[in-house]
């Protein structure tokens, strides 16, 4: 998860990184 906020600071790859976790997680 501190990944996550490291690109969320990125602000581009803030999105990207967001998307991609829902994607990983099926639930």
């Amino acid at each position: 998860m501190i990944k996550v906020e490291g690109s969320f600071k990125s602000g581009n790859g803030g999105l990207f990184v967001l998307e991609h976790v829902e994607h990983e997680r099926p639930e």
